[in-house]
């Protein structure tokens, strides 16, 4: 996959090494790499979903706590 900016990179690495297992993980770990904020984080994990990067589990859903 070309033409991959930064954070693209760090989400795909951090998924190939499996330090992440949910959203949350991913948005803390781009929040303390890059020093951005929770809105930040949660909309480049979007457009690296709209973009193809990564596979959204929508419509999977998991309640709260869980």
């Amino acid at each position: 996959m070309a033409n991959l900016n930064k954070y693209e990179s760090f989400i795909l690495k951090s998924l190939v090494d499996k330090n992440v297992k949910v959203s949350n993980e991913l948005c803390q770990l781009l929040e303390d790499s890059f020093n951005i904020s929770n809105n930040n984080a949660r909309k480049i994990i979007q457009r690296a979903t709209e973009k193809g990067v990564i596979k959204s589990s929508t419509p999977l859903t998991f309640g709260k706590g869980q």
